[in-house]
């Protein structure tokens, strides 16, 4: 049976594909756009569903009836690297392009990482006088411990009013903090930070994952094991994957990707909403998030 797979994967035919030269570097968990022709175009085609293609993660794919082809893609991998053959479905078949091969590098160096090596300074030596300030503050705090237990406390103030309880779902929270987000000028690791945190905590309130405690890695496994849709775990990977590398690896979007990264984690919300139950919370959303 294995025998009879193989032959059947090596007989899938492969499409009259010519891929655009390929840049010659692209950074590390940057978008890339990379253009294609399909001659002979066999009607109508699409991805096939269940594809893998590590170190890459596909974001999108566009062909238009002339057999122009646009494939977006980000990956996380240094060196040179190759995009595995895409599978795609046309007319009943199952077809593949070829592979493409292009260098990724790490994100440039910011200003204030010139790569010297910074002098070690040697230890200081204590002096008297630190310890004997040391002695004066112990006892200084001790007086102040006393104080404080024999004074006579004050009749608790009336209570005011309570904060009235936020009725609104997790969806909405954690929509109306990403909108929060939105044109306030933060620098970058703090609002890729502020991202993950956003979509980590809904995880948490609408379907009991721990995220806040979980790395990106250990984070994956759980929506895996608890079933949530695949559109929704690809999506979440590839967001928390530059989230790290904003936070971590030095990596500089630009305000147009950071928006475009925003409107990501808007998506997934709506992706990972539940089916029933939250239909008047998410009045106005897409379909997709329902």
């Amino acid at each position: 049976m294995t025998a009879g797979l193989l032959a059947s994967l090596l007989a899938l035919p492969a499409l009259a594909w010519t891929w655009a030269p390929a840049p010659e570097s692209s950074v590390i968990g940057s978008p890339i756009r990379l253009a294609a022709q399909v001659d002979a175009l066999p009607g109508s085609m699409s991805l096939a569903e269940g594809q893998t293609h590590a170190p890459f993660e596909l974001l999108g794919a566009e062909i238009g009836g002339d057999g122009t082809a646009v494939i977006t893609v980000m990956a996380f991998g240094l060196g040179r690297q190759s995009l595995p053959p895409l599978r795609w479905l046309a007319g009943g078949k199952e077809l593949r392009s070829p592979p493409l091969q292009f260098t990724l590098i790490p994100p440039p160096p910011g200003p204030s990482d010139t790569g010297d090596i910074r002098e070690i300074r040697g230890p200081y030596a204590a002096r008297m006088g630190v310890w004997w300030g040391l002695l004066a503050a112990l006892a200084a705090g001790a007086a102040y411990l006393a104080w404080r237990l024999t004074r006579k406390k004050p009749e608790p103030a009336a209570s005011g009013p309570a904060a009235p309880p936020d009725l609104r779902s997790p969806e909405q929270r954690a929509l109306d903090a990403l909108e929060g987000l939105d044109g306030i000028g933060l620098p970058v690791k703090e609002f890729y930070d502020r991202v993950s945190d956003i979509i980590r905590l809904y995880l948490h309130e609408r379907h009991g994952v721990d995220a806040l405690r979980m790395t990106t890695y250990d984070l994956q496994r759980a929506m895996i094991r608890e079933g949530f849709p695949p559109p929704a775990r690809q999506s979440a990977k590839a967001l928390f994957d530059r989230c790290d590398l904003a936070k971590f690896a030095r990596m500089k979007p630009t305000d147009s990707e950071g928006r475009r990264d925003l409107e990501s984690a808007k998506t997934i919300i709506k992706l990972l909403a539940p089916a029933t139950g939250v239909e008047g919370d998410l009045a106005g959303l897409p379909e997709a998030g329902r």
